[in-house]
């Protein structure tokens, strides 16, 4: 995740908890202000992708920080491929269980 802070590009580390068509939840071991403007970067069928973002909320969890992000007017490709990352994360729970 790279968001713009009133200091500068801030980088954070993390993984997407939770997604949906409209946002994510990426939990970090860095603090994320709400309210910035930024991007994260995802993989899909072995392809970078970098989405914009605001950041919404921020949660302290015992492993770290949990940011809520909109993703903000994403392209349609970006979209596809958002739709395309939720159809991958629900067959891999279809076929765990």
């Amino acid at each position: 995740m790279m968001v713009d802070t009133s200091g500068g590009l801030q980088m954070a580390s993390g993984n997407i908890v939770d997604l949906s068509e409209g946002g994510c939840a990426v939990l970090c071991k860095t603090y994320v202000a709400a309210n910035l403007c930024g991007r994260v970067q995802v993989h899909i069928a072995g392809t970078e992708i970098w989405i914009p973002v605001v950041t919404r909320w921020v949660r302290g969890e015992t492993r770290g920080w949990l940011i809520g992000c909109a993703f903000d007017r994403p392209t349609e490709e970006k979209q596809k491929a958002i739709r395309a990352l939720l159809w991958d994360r629900r067959k891999i729970t279809r076929d765990a269980s």
